[in-house]
């Protein structure tokens, strides 16, 4: 992968307490495969009433 292009863009994943940690992975792994290799997370805090 030395010879990979990367793209110089932030990736900002955002999911709460109910998205299936499957999906953050995949949404991961597919960002890297496009050389999408910066990445932020971000949370979502539901608040109860």
């Amino acid at each position: 992968m030395k010879n990979k292009e990367h793209i110089d863009i932030t990736i900002e994943i955002n999911a709460d307490a109910h998205a299936p940690h499957q999906s953050v992975i995949t949404a991961m792994d597919v960002s890297r495969r496009l050389g999408l290799l910066r990445i932020a997370f971000g949370a979502i805090q539901v608040l109860e009433k």
